[in-house]
């Protein structure tokens, strides 16, 4: 298992790698308008042909009805598959549209109707039915993958293969998300092998969203890097013209930056980036896209450098703030690439901050109230190797690293080690039904007794049996903590000063944290 992305850099870090998302799953909603714009101009044209008057007519009769006491609405029937599907799912009667569109597809034009999978499964996602929202995605993965004759149709596939694996995993069907993966990887490889320069962006998008699935912890690490080397391999075998050359640079700059971010990376890969990096804007200065590809793998590098090496972080956004400055003016996307760079400078000072905690006695506990903490006092943690993990019930991310936290109590507990949760009062409560934490209703605030029955029953959900603090509502706790977002982890050694500060999450910070634990440990 993995460490999810922060709770408060979760939208950045889905900016930075998700430029396939934005730029390729419109595609579907497109097609799917045209077809609904072509078939409503289609019977247009029909009644204008039969009934010239028709639309006068239509108009007095209109006035009628206003002038008429009948204020009865009358239902109109379906002409076509498309027009039941869309008034199914008004009904919101999303199992009844995904019927009606297989039937429809079986006998009908599958190009026009395929597109109406994606607006069905939001229907399924939005009742967090995630089963048949993957079911309909891995349909229309499947269409694309038997069509792949147009590039727009393998374009299309990275996005539409995306969601099919969220909701597949959201849904506990991994089997069946890995043979989906594996399915289109043959096709895909076979539908472009003997014209891949044709289909550099499209088939490394595809690598990377391959190799990120199977990361599914530290033994698929090395599984996940071998897929991007030997797509790496294949480009490297690669001869292309020079009107290709760029989108080859592009497409191999995207499968190192993916595999330099894998643990295991070894210091002369991240050299070896760094160098083609260099490389690649010095032999195209002109080139916009690979400029903009270029922002965006920077802005990867500095993200994971900032917080062990602020001082080279700082170089770095300074080097691409006056490239961007200089050839990207008027350019959207390097206009954003500018903001995340204020946004990170604001985080390398935090970063400053927090690794000059490193080797001082940790800041004193504020505590309100306990929750699960049995026998725990604060006396009891003298002596132990303790980690403090900041987080809360609204943080997703946070609820992600919970295995990892079982995991490490369970191989540590008895070595003098234990972990200690600070959460805050955040204004929730427990839902038995739904068997998670909710916002109290507007008008209806959560007491302090209120908050705390839902952490236990929160905790106890979650089979956590570690002890948490909740602060009180003016604490300093989190600021003296260095938190400005969570999870947050601190590791305090046996004489209580802090030897190591985690903003933020990913496989890399998981085995960092363990390693570290380890050693802490074993000092006696």
């Amino acid at each position: 298992m993995r460490f999810p992305w922060l709770c408060s850099v979760f939208v950045f870090a889905l900016l930075i790698d998700g430029g396939l998302v934005e730029r390729a799953f419109t595609q579907d909603k497109v097609d799917a308008k045209k077809s609904e714009v072509k078939q409503s101009a289609e019977k247009t044209a029909n009644r204008a042909a039969v009934n010239p008057k028709a639309p006068k007519e239509a108009k007095k009769s209109g006035d009628s009805k206003k002038e008429s006491n009948d204020t009865k609405t009358v239902k109109k029937k379906p002409k076509t598959p498309a027009e039941k599907i869309r008034q199914l799912m008004s009904e919101k009667d999303f199992a009844g549209a995904a019927k009606a569109l297989d039937a429809a597809i079986e006998s009908g034009d599958a190009a026009k109707l395929e597109p109406m999978r994606i607006t069905i499964a939001t229907g399924f996602a939005r009742s967090r039915n995630y089963g048949q929202a993957f079911e309909q995605y891995d349909k229309r993965v499947q269409y694309l993958s038997e069509n792949l004759d147009k590039r727009s149709q393998l374009t299309s596939i990275v996005p539409v293969l995306s969601m099919a694996r969220m909701y597949g995993m959201r849904a506990k069907r991994k089997d069946q998300v890995d043979e989906l993966f594996a399915n289109v990887a043959r096709k895909v490889h076979a539908a472009t092998k003997e014209n891949t320069s044709k289909y550099l962006d499209p088939i490394s998008q595809l690598a990377v969203l391959n190799a990120n699935h199977n990361a599914t912890g530290e033994d698929d690490y090395e599984k996940a890097r071998g897929i991007l080397a030997d797509q790496l391999q294949r480009f490297d075998a690669l001869e292309v013209g020079a009107d290709e050359e760029v989108d080859l640079l592009i497409a191999t700059l995207r499968l190192k930056s993916a595999k330099a971010r894998f643990p295991g990376t070894q210091p002369a890969e991240i050299e070896d980036l760094d160098q083609f990096l260099a490389s690649a804007i010095e032999a195209h200065p002109d080139s916009m896209p690979l400029l903009t590809e270029y922002a965006q793998v920077e802005v990867i590098r500095i993200s994971q450098l900032y917080s062990v090496s602020p001082d080279q972080a700082q170089e770095r956004i300074d080097r691409l703030r006056e490239i961007i400055e200089e050839k990207g003016e008027g350019n959207r996307l390097l206009t954003a690439r500018i903001r995340q760079l204020d946004s990170l400078e604001t985080r390398i000072e935090s970063a400053r901050k927090l690794l000059a905690m490193v080797g001082k006695p940790a800041p004193d506990f504020d505590i309100e109230s306990w929750v699960n903490e049995g026998d725990t006092t604060l006396e009891s943690l003298k002596g132990k190797v303790v980690l403090v993990d900041f987080w809360s019930v609204w943080c997703g991310p946070c609820i992600m690293t919970f295995p990892h936290l079982r995991e490490w109590r369970e191989e540590f507990q008895d070595k003098g080690f234990e972990i200690v949760g600070v959460t805050r009062y955040y204004n929730y409560k427990w839902d038995d039904k739904a068997e998670r934490a909710v916002r109290a209703p507007s008008g209806d605030k959560a007491s302090p007794e209120d908050e705390r029955e839902m952490l236990v029953s929160f905790l106890k959900h979650h089979e956590l049996q570690h002890p948490t603090i909740i602060t009180p509502k003016n604490s300093k706790m989190q600021s003296e903590f260095g938190v400005t977002g969570i999870p947050h982890v601190v590791l305090i050694d046996r004489d209580g000063k802090v030897q190591m500060v985690k903003v933020g999450a990913g496989a890399k910070t998981a085995s960092e944290i363990h390693a570290k634990l380890a050693k802490l440990i074993e000092q006696e």
